[in-house]
């Protein structure tokens, strides 16, 4: 009897799981980020890597304006960001770049949440930070909204919080 209940909970639980990968597709991957789009929700993911600790600021840039055209390719209303991972510490002038040349023609194309599960080394989680900081602090076209969180569920309920199904 515990052990049928232990295994329909498990068939339930791994069920739940695969409908949520198969939405996922992989719209991207290089050695930094790996990105997917859920097109039932308008959601890209992006997934940071610690390799990220050996970018470069050409690499950051490079990932950071392909974001910008996969939002342009896969229209977005949400874009979640596993951000645990990320290493590079983005400087002050890389920050307004990013807030300038990245959030403002992302927020044009139509994203209106951006929920990033933060990094936990304290310095890249603040320049995580102070970069949407920056972004927020532009004057933009569209409602944009910014936050952040330390787990996953926490971020994908804010995301959809005015939607009645969830991921």
């Amino acid at each position: 009897m515990i052990f049928s209940l232990f295994f329909i909970i498990l068939t339930l639980i791994i069920s739940n799981i695969q409908k949520y990968l198969i939405r996922m597709k992989l719209i991207s991957k290089s050695k930094f980020a790996d990105r997917f789009y859920d097109d039932t929700k308008y959601l890209i993911k992006s997934v940071w890597k610690p390799s990220t600790e050996f970018m470069t600021e050409s690499a950051y840039k490079q990932e950071m304006l392909s974001a910008v055209e996969q939002v342009r390719k896969y229209p977005s209303t949400y874009f979640l960001v596993y951000a645990q991972q990320f290493k590079y510490i983005i400087s002050p002038e890389l920050q307004l770049w990013t807030a300038e040349l990245i959030a403002a023609p992302i927020a044009k194309l139509g994203v209106r949440r951006f929920a990033y599960i933060v990094p936990d080394e304290f310095i890249a989680a603040l320049s995580v930070e102070q970069t949407i900081q920056e972004s927020n602090s532009l004057a933009l076209d569209r409602k944009y909204e910014f936050y952040y969180f330390s787990e996953e569920k926490e971020a994908i309920r804010w995301l959809f919080a005015n939607q009645k199904q969830e991921i």
